[in-house]
């Protein structure tokens, strides 16, 4: 009833909200090992959360093949990251999340340039005087991390072109907000169909071309300070708002030490960590037809419901009805943090046991993790 009653006061203008707190210390002891030791390997707590909240958004765009059962329907452990803080707080150390995948980013890459030859070998004998060969079909590019500096059309080319999956990765939303109030580049509706793996068609007159995704399992991890993000996300409304993790990175008051030289091992670190998540990434890739199911244990079903419902009628009854959609998706953030936090713990350890069950740990993460971004999104509405 405390909480409640201030949680009205805030949303009437009778109670300052916060400053959100930062994530609890003893969430890092208890990740799988793999990724609390890169966060020990980092100098600061600062360094720490902003390096973890984007290693999530990125692990869960390179876990192909990994699904869970919820509301009705099988759902991938793609997450939609973003982070705000004012210039100069620490965001920089995205790059070491976005390091997690720049292995498998560039084998792709590779690959594609391989395929490309192919083609332009065969297209080259398809054009010869009596050639009796098909025409050849020109392969997709082949990546990773998808530009946000696109267009609608653009963007599903690639994505298509990628086997319907890929990582929209931007430290300056900027970018992103720019295309999307582009008379092509509005691709707002197809974020959020991607969010939920929801069928995306589209059909260009010119060259006559259809392209359609069944299941797109798209990622996004995004930084910017709190006035870009307005660009982005002008409203509470806008269906983006709800289906992010968000999380307010508060800046060290003091000025960081530019010569430590005990971060100069910090790129050989997270490239080596990037061949071992390429390693996981290519034995998924090939589990097309019997992917591994994340389950949760029937006691973390119920506390889980439990806590969401609560939610729910809190933001609706205390906050505003516009909030209620954000619990609703706060719910599968937490599912899908509690399956990439499972699936990192088993596959580091070699188990690609077809039914993985939550152990836990990871629930007990999920959820403080999840309780965390709920406060943040709070201070953003």
């Amino acid at each position: 009833e405390k909480t409640a009653a201030h949680l009205a006061a805030i949303a009437n203008g009778e109670a300052p909200m916060q400053a959100p707190k930062g994530l609890p210390l003893d969430i890092f002891d208890n990740l799988p090992p793999v990724l609390r030791d890169a966060c020990n390997h980092l100098a600061d707590r600062t360094e720490r959360e902003v390096f973890l909240v984007g290693a999530l958004g990125v692990i869960s765009g390179i876990l192909p093949n990994v699904r869970g059962f919820y509301d009705q329907q099988f759902y991938g452990p793609n997450l939609f990251v973003y982070i705000l803080a004012p210039y100069g707080s620490g965001k920089g150390m995205l790059r070491y999340a976005r390091a997690l995948g720049e292995a498998i980013h560039a084998r792709q890459k590779e690959d594609s340039a391989g395929l490309f030859a192919a083609y332009r070998e065969q297209l080259k004998e398809y054009k010869q005087p009596g050639s009796t060969t098909d025409e050849p079909v020109k392969p997709g590019n082949k990546m990773l991390f998808v530009p946000a500096n696109n267009s609608k059309s653009g963007l599903i080319e690639l994505i298509h072109g990628n086997a319907e999956r890929g990582i929209l990765y931007e430290t300056e939303s900027d970018t992103l907000a720019d295309a999307l109030r582009t008379e092509h580049g509005n691709f707002s509706d197809l974020l959020r169909k991607a969010f939920h793996h929801e069928p995306v068609s589209f059909y260009r007159r010119t060259g006559d071309e259809l392209r359609e995704m069944a299941t797109p399992h798209l990622a996004v991890v995004l930084s910017s300070t709190p006035d870009q993000y307005r660009k982005l996300v002008p409203t509470v409304q806008n269906g983006l708002f709800s289906r992010f993790l968000h999380f307010n990175l508060t800046p060290s008051k003091g000025f960081r030490n530019v010569f430590d030289t005990n971060k100069q091992d910090y790129p050989d670190y997270f490239r080596a960590l990037s061949n071992r998540f390429m390693n996981v990434y290519e034995y998924l890739e090939k589990l097309e037809n019997e992917p591994i199911e994340f389950e949760l244990r029937d006691e973390h079903k119920a506390r889980f419901l439990e806590l969401f419902d609560g939610w729910k009628r809190e933001f609706g009854e205390c906050i505003s009805p516009d909030m209620e959609g954000t619990a609703n998706r706060l719910g599968l953030i937490c599912f899908r943090l509690a399956m990439v936090l499972t699936a990192v713990r088993n596959f580091w350890e070699g188990d690609y046991t077809r039914r993985m069950i939550c152990n836990d740990a990871d629930f007990e993460n999920a959820l403080r993790l999840v309780e965390v971004f709920k406060d943040h999104a709070l201070n953003i509405f």
